[in-house]
This record gives structure tokens, C-alpha cells and sequence, in this order.
């Protein structure tokens, strides 16, 4: 009886903690927040990164067509915490086609280019944006003459990669490169892998080399510290081409990949582990044709894009979370009056905060929302006190 007891308890103490964390829609419908470009002359907008205190990275331009143009210009902008009356910044940075990132010190990272060939590519960190701003040129590496700068964390080390142009103005030559503050954002090589593309805050690396039909993603740690698994992680069925584009800091990637085993040709989003291997989003439960992992957390909520079927009565995309083998679509989450239509959902926070772009009325415009599958801390004070009520409750005798 004893055994059994025990079992009880601890069943109805779990049972109560999955209840805080499953991936449901809401009682209440969501509303995105509108990140309103920072000055009229600008009408869209994208939110990229989003920081833990839930404000948001991104860039805004004067139409549309400027998110499909490198040479567009962009400006990078600052949306401050969420709150009635949250800050905009016009950062005026010019930024790169989705290469875009700042951490929590307000330190943002990106490209920028020359718009004519050979266009002078240069990775760039600008330092305390929001209030003295300084800005570093990223250098590439030796004998390499354009440099991407991608992903940046809180110790400021950075991440990206040093390249040059053939004759017919296609990028040749990639190398992982990796600048740090400590050195003065001196570049060095990374042999982890060719085309970085996320660092996490404990220094894990993901990135993916090799060409559109024969990519690999590789992960590796350029901080010294422990990671438990280092090199190719595979594809979709052990076989195909897979592009890492995220990682945390248990080493978990998010991504996208092709499944050669079923010669399907279709680009299925994924998350791997270390321990439980490549889990494929099924997204044709939702009604897509196609899916794109984009961000993960450090609970393992994963966030990215659904190319939605033709004649769905949809745009071309939606936003989706993944979390435990269950994929959503964001929109189911929010009201269907609203006027938003969420397309690409780029980052997650460790809070739930998502970041990502749709469109709001018709205009192209970045969203911020918070999804319910991460805990208010209400809910956790909730737990810890029916946590508490339950050790009261249990027999003093088992």
C-alpha cells in the first residue's frame, strides 16, 4: 500500500505540473502587438529577434518589396518591452536580408552592403544601440573579402561567416567565422561549420555547409563548455539534405530538412535532440504543404513558418509552434476579427514571446505575442502552492 500511495501522489503532483505546460488554445484568444515602423515615411515592418525581456529586434521599410531586396532601404528598429506605452527606435542601422540579431545589452548585429557588385559585404556589431551607439566593423577572415555577421549572445561573442564572389556574382568560399569582444572582434576560424547560423548563450553553435541538395547541419560549443553531441546530427529517415538554423543552450536544433528516404521533396520542419534524434513536424495536419523551423528555447518550444496548400483560402504562409510532438498554427490562437494574419514567426524567448511578421489589415507588419504553452508565473506560484497542499494532505502513515 505503501508503493502505491506514493505513486498516487506523485501522479496527481505531475498531472497538475503537465497541465501548466500542454500546448492548447488559450480560453482567451491572443492579440499580436503591432510593431508600428518608427516614423511615417516607412509602412512595413519585420520583427527578428526578440530579447528576454520580451522586446523586439527587427527593421521596417517603405513597401513590401523591400523584405525580398538586399539593397533595400532598411532601417533597423527597436521595439521596447511589452506594455501600453512600449518604446520605438529608429536604430537607422542598414541591415541585411534576415541577417539580424541583439542580445540583451541592446547590441545588434547584421549586414551591411555596398548596392552595386562587387557590394563590399561587412558583418557589423553595434554596441549599446539605444543609448551611446558604437559600431565594429566585422572583418572576415584572411584572403576572404565580405563577412556575415548572424547571431550574437551575452558574453558577445558573435557568429557568422567570411566569403568572397566569383565573376558571376554568386558567394564562394564559406568559412565559420567567429568574433569575439573579448578579442577585440578579431575573426577566427571555426571548424564546426562552414555557414553559422545561431550561437546560444552557452556558446553551442549550429549552422549547415554544402550545397541545396547535399546540406549538412553541423553543431559544435566555441565557448569550452560541454556539449553532448558535436558534428553532422543527419537527416529526415537518416538520409537528406537538413539546414540548422537554431539552437539552445541542451544543444536541441531547430530547422528544416528534405526527406530523400521518401523522395518526397518536400521541406519538413524538424527538431533534433541529443538524446531523442529528429522529430519531423506533421504539417499537413494543419493543411500546409511545407514547414520551416526557425527558433527554439530552452524548453524546447519551437517556432517557424507553414507554406500553406494553394486554394487553402490563406496566405501563402502561416506562423506555427511546435512543442512535444504538437504542432499549432498561431493563427488558430488569436481572434479571427483582429485583422492579423500571422505569416513567419522568427524567434522565441525562454517567456513564451514570440516575434515573427504577417500581415495586419493588409500591410506587412511585425507582430509580438505570447504564447500560453510557457507559465505565467502565476501559474508556477499556482503549483508550488497545490504542490505544498499536497505534501500536506499525504498520510502520515503509508
Amino acid at each position: 500500500m505503501k508503493t502505491i500511495r506514493v505513486k498516487q501522489w506523485h501522479v496527481r503532483a505531475v498531472s497538475l505540473l503537465v497541465s501548466l505546460f500542454v500546448c492548447v488554445a488559450p480560453s482567451q484568444a491572443i492579440q499580436p502587438v503591432d510593431m508600428l515602423p518608427p516614423d511615417t515615411s516607412n509602412i512595413v515592418s519585420e520583427g527578428m529577434a526578440i530579447l528576454s525581456d520580451g522586446s523586439v529586434y527587427g527593421r521596417s521599410g517603405p513597401s513590401a518589396g523591400v523584405f525580398g531586396n538586399v539593397n533595400a532601404p532598411f532601417k533597423g528598429t527597436y521595439w521596447g518591452a511589452p506594455g501600453p506605452f512600449f518604446q520605438i527606435v529608429d536604430l537607422g542601422t542598414p541591415v541585411g536580408l534576415f541577417q539580424i540579431d541583439m542580445n540583451d545589452s541592446h547590441d545588434a548585429v547584421g549586414e551591411a552592403r555596398e548596392p552595386t557588385f562587387p557590394f563590399n559585404v561587412k558583418g557589423f556589431v553595434t554596441e549599446d544601440s539605444l543609448n551611446t551607439p558604437v559600431t565594429t566593423v566585422l572583418s572576415p577572415v584572411s584572403s576572404l573579402d565580405h563577412s556575415r555577421a548572424v547571431s550574437i549572445n551575452n558574453s558577445n561573442v558573435v557568429v557568422g561567416t567570411s566569403y568572397t564572389f566569383n565573376s558571376f556574382s554568386a558567394e564562394i568560399l564559406h568559412t565559420g567565422t567567429v568574433w569575439r569582444k573579448s578579442n577585440s572582434y578579431t575573426p577566427e576560424v571555426t571548424n564546426i561549420v562552414k555557414r553559422p547560423q545561431s550561437i546560444s548563450e552557452n556558446g553551442n553553435l549550429v549552422g549547415w555547409e554544402g550545397s541545396s541538395t547535399g546540406a549538412v547541419t553541423k553543431i559544435g560549443n566555441v565557448m569550452g563548455n560541454p556539449i553532448p553531441f558535436t558534428g553532422n546530427i543527419g537527416g529526415l529517415n537518416g538520409t537528406g539534405p537538413t539546414f540548422g538554423m537554431d539552437i539552445n543552450d541542451s544543444a536541441q536544433v531547430a530547422g528544416w530538412a528534405f526527406d530523400q528516404a521518401t523522395n518526397s521533396g518536400v521541406t519538413t520542419a524538424f527538431l533534433w535532440d541529443p538524446a531523442s534524434g529528429m522529430s519531423a513536424v506533421n504539417h499537413s495536419a494543419l493543411g500546409a504543404i511545407e514547414s520551416f523551423g526557425r527558433a527554439v528555447n530552452n524548453h524546447g518550444l519551437m517556432v517557424g513558418s507553414l507554406n500553406m496548400a494553394p486554394g487553402s483560402g490563406t496566405g501563402d504562409y502561416h506562423a506555427f509552434c511546435y512543442y512535444q510532438g504538437q504542432a499549432v498554427d498561431l493563427n488558430s490562437l488569436i481572434d479571427q476579427t483582429s485583422g492579423w494574419e500571422l505569416w513567419h514567426a522568427y524567434d522565441v524567448n525562454d517567456d513564451g514571446w514570440i516575434a515573427g511578421v504577417g500581415t495586419y489589415n493588409g500591410v506587412f507588419r511585425g507582430f509580438r505575442m505570447q504564447h500560453p504553452i510557457i507559465p505565467e508565473p502565476s501559474a508556477l506560484l499556482l503549483f508550488g502552492v497545490a504542490l505544498v497542499g499536497l505534501v500536506a494532505a499525504r498520510p502520515n502513515r503509508l
